[in-house]
C-alpha cells in the first residue's frame, strides 16, 4: 500500500513540476543549479504551496486518510485536519534498493531560507518522510534505487557518498559526462567506469547503509563487494563535513573498506562544482585522482593544530599522539611487497650489549592504543612505496623487537608526507631510533604498558618508565 501511494505521489509531484505554472519557480531553481530537465526521471518533483493539494488528489483516487498518514505523505494540523507533509518545496523521491519509492526528502527554496534566517525563524533546509515500516533513514540512501544504478554498479561504477540529493544528482551527471571507450573497442586515455552518487537521508552513516550497499554490489557483480569496489566520501569541506567523515571512519574500517575523500574547494560541494564549472569538470576531479584516501584527510585534520609550533618537542609529541590514535585499529597492509631490508651489522654477543643479546620480544600486546597505533604506523611506513597509499586489506603481524631498526630512509607514503607533524616525528633520524620515538609517543599518554620497555631501544631513555594509571 505505502509503495503504491508513493508511486502516485511521485507522479503528482512530477506533474506539478513539469506542467504547471506554479512549478515554473522550481524549474528555474533546478536550472540555476545546473540540473537539466531529464533529472525529473530520477523522481524529482515539486510540492505546491497549498495546504492539502496532494491529500485531496490522493483522496479523490480512493485512498483513505488513514492510508496517507501511515504512508507518511500527510500529517494532521493543529486543528486535526489532514494536510500535506510537504508544501512549496522541491521533492526528491527516495527509493529502496529494489527501485520502489518509499519516501521523500524535500528542499526549501534558497529565498525562503534566507528570509527565515533574517527573521530568526527555524526553517529546515530539508524535510524527510517520517519513519514508517517502509521508510527507515538508517538504511536508505537517496539514489540507490534510481533507474540505471544497478547497471552502473554492475559495470564497475564506484559509489560516491554525498550529503544531499542535489549533490548525488551532480555525481550522476559527472558520471554521464566522463570519457567513454572509443567505438572501435579501444579505450580512450583516462576512461573511467563511472560513479554512482548516493546521499544520506538526514542521518549519519550507519552499518545498515553499508550492508545494503554491499549486498547490492555483490548481487549485481558476483565476486565483488563494497570493500573491493571502494567508496568515495564527498562531504562538505567544513567543520561539520570533517566531523561526519571522522565518525564514518570507524564503521568503514570495521567493514574492511578503505574509502577515499574527494578534495573540493573550501565551501564547495559537488553541486557547487556542477553549477559553476559543469559536469565535465566534476568528472575530471573524480577521474584525475583528486579523491585521496580518507586516512590522509583525517591525519591532516588531527595534526593540523600542532603545525604552527611543530619545531617544539611538546607539539611533536602531541602530533604523534593524535596520529597514532587514528592508526591504532587501522588494518595493516598485506598486499604490498616489503622493500628489501638494508644490510644489518651482525648482532653483538658482548655482555655490554644486553639489547642485542636478548631474543626478539613477542608482538606488542594490543592493550595500549598508542603503542598499537605506532606499531601500525611503523609497519605501514615500511610497506608503502614512496608516494603510495594503503590499498590493501587485512592485518599483518608486527614483531616488536628490542633495539628495533632506526630511521626508515626515503620510503614515506603520501599520507605521512601530507601530515607534516606526524612525518617529522616518525621519520626524523636525529632523535633516535623509531623504537625510541614509539616509547616517546607512549610516554606522552602517561600509560606505558608492559610492552613499552620491550619497545624501548637498547640504551634506555633518560626519562623514567611510567606505569599505566
Amino acid at each position: 500500500m505505502a509503495v503504491a501511494i508513493h508511486e502516485a505521489a511521485v507522479a503528482f509531484y512530477h506533474q506539478q513540476l513539469t506542467h504547471t505554472q506554479t512549478g515554473a519557480r522550481a524549474r528555474a531553481e533546478l536550472t540555476r543549479r545546473g540540473l537539466p530537465p531529464q533529472v525529473t526521471r530520477a523522481g524529482v518533483g515539486y510540492a505546491p504551496p497549498g495546504w492539502s493539494s496532494l491529500v485531496e488528489h490522493l483522496l479523490a483516487t480512493g485512498w483513505s486518510g488513514e492510508d496517507l498518514l501511515l504512508a507518511g505523505v500527510a500529517t494532521r494540523s493543529k486543528r486535526g485536519t489532514l494536510i500535506d507533509r510537504f508544501r512549496d518545496r522541491i521533492t526528491f523521491a527516495i527509493h529502496d534498493e529494489h527501485g520502489r519509492p518509499v519516501g521523500f526528502t524535500a528542499r526549501a527554496f534558497d529565498a525562503e531560507l534566507a528570509t527565515a534566517q533574517q527573521q530568526g525563524k527555524d526553517l529546515p533546509k530539508y524535510l524527510n518522510t517520517c519513519e514508517t515500516p517502509t521508510f527507515a533513514k538508517a538504511r536508505l540512501l537517496y539514489g540507490l534505487g534510481h533507474p540505471g544504478i544497478r547497471e552502473a554498479l554492475a559495470a564497475g561504477a564506484v559509489p560516491v557518498l554525498v550529503e544531499g540529493p542535489v549533490d548525488a544528482l551532480a555525481i550522476q551527471l559527472a558520471s554521464a559526462a566522463r570519457p567513454r571507450p572509443a567505438t572501435n573497442g579501444t579505450p580512450r586515455g583516462g576512461y573511467a567506469p563511472g560513479w554512482v552518487g548516493l546521499a544520506l537521508c538526514g542521518t549519519a552513516l550507519t552499518l545498515e547503509h553499508l550492508t545494503v550497499l554491499d549486498a547490492l554490489i555483490r548481487e549485481v557483480s558476483p565476486g565483488e563487494s563494497l570493500a573491493s569496489r571502494g567508496l568515495i566520501l564527498a562531504v562538505d569541506p567544513d567543520a561539520a563535513g570533517r566531523a561526519a567523515a571522522a565518525r564514518a571512519w570507524p564503521m568503514l574500517r570495521a567493514r574492511d573498506i578503505w574509502p577515499s575523500h574527494l578534495n573540493l574547494p573550501a565551501g564547495a560541494d559537488p553541486a557547487d562544482v556542477l553549477r559553476h564549472h559543469g559536469a565535465q569538470h566534476l568528472a575530471q576531479q573524480l577521474q584525475r585522482g583528486e579523491a585521496t584516501p580518507l586516512l590522509h584527510a583525517l591525519l591532516d585534520d588531527a595534526t593540523a593544530p600542532f603545525l604552527d609550533r611543530i619545531a617544539e618537542v611538546p607539539s611533536q609529541v602531541a602530533a604523534v599522539r593524535a596520529a597514532v590514535a587514528l592508526l591504532a585499529d587501522t588494518p595493516l597492509i598485506t598486499s604490498l611487497q616489503v622493500p628489501p631490508a638494508s644490510p644489518q651489522p651482525p648482532a653483538s654477543t658482548s655482555a655490554s650489549s644486553p639489547t642485542n643479546s636478548s631474543p626478539p620480544t613477542p608482538d606488542c600486546p594490543s592493550t595500549d592504543p598508542v603503542l598499537r597505533g605506532f606499531n601500525r604506523a611503523h609497519h605501514m611506513l615500511r610497506l608503502c612505496p614512496a608516494g603510495g597509499s594503503p590499498p590493501g586489506h587485512g592485518v599483518a603481524p608486527v614483531t616488536c623487537q628490542r633495539g628495533a631498526a632506526g630511521p626508515l630512509g626515503p620510503v614515506v607514503p603520501m599520507w605521512a608526507s601530507r601530515a607534516l607533524p606526524f612525518a617529522r616525528v616518525v621519520h626524523m633520524g636525529t632523535r633516535g631510533t623509531l623504537a625510541t620515538q614509539g616509547w616517546l609517543a607512549a610516554a606522552a599518554t602517561g600509560r606505558l604498558s608492559a610492552c613499552a620497555g620491550a619497545c624501548a631501544p637498547g640504551p634506555a631513555p633518560a626519562a623514567p618508565h611510567r606505569r599505566g594509571r
